[in-house]
């Protein structure tokens, strides 16, 4: 949608505006099927004919770009969801296979594999680095299809998905280390 803007809002959902139509749609929670399904728009990935927003509420909204309903993944029951009944999702990243990694702020890493729609709680690290403990707050994919995963006072991780490998790139023992210990952002240089 050339001359679009999506912008999520922390207490108005989403909004969308339309420059060449000078158009704004607002899209909040009702009861309606179909609707958004939280209020705070915390993270926006477009993909495809979907954006996916996260929500610090209740889960992650899928909206379809042609017909304009949204599609939900929440909490579905039982000790071994990996939503939560709480879920708060506050970072989301695309892989080169188009799926999709989110952070959940109480469960970590979960990883959406889009094209058989199915989703898995991912053990990254080892049990030394656990990140449900470490409060997940910005995931990158760089060109290499690397994970990389900012945490609000844990620091930076790295991590191979092909593998199953990473590393803390934070720990103050190594000489390439950040100073900082709360990552809220992470991008990569256009050389790579």
């Amino acid at each position: 949608e050339p001359g679009s803007i999506w912008v999520g809002t922390s207490k108005n959902g989403l909004i969308h505006y339309d420059e060449m139509a000078r158009k704004v749609e607002h899209y909040k929670p009702s009861d309606r099927a179909h609707s958004i399904n939280g209020n705070v728009a915390r993270a926006l990935l477009k993909q495809n004919n979907h954006l996916w927003i996260a929500n610090d509420t209740l889960g992650v909204s899928v909206l379809n770009l042609i017909s304009r309903q949204f599609d939900t993944l929440a909490y579905e029951g039982g000790a071994d969801d990996i939503i939560g009944q709480n879920p708060i999702f506050i970072g989301m990243a695309q892989d080169k296979n188009g799926g999709v990694w989110l952070a959940n702020i109480n469960r970590g890493l979960v990883y959406w594999d889009v094209k058989s729609n199915t989703k898995k709680s991912v053990s990254v690290l080892s049990e030394k680095y656990d990140l449900r403990k470490m409060m997940v707050q910005s995931l990158f994919v760089d060109s290499q299809d690397m994970l990389w995963i900012g945490t609000r006072n844990s620091g930076l991780y790295h991590y191979n998905p092909a593998t199953g490998q990473g590393y803390k790139f934070s720990d103050k023992t190594r000489a390439e280390s950040l100073t900082g210990m709360s990552i809220r952002a992470i991008s990569e240089h256009p050389k790579g």
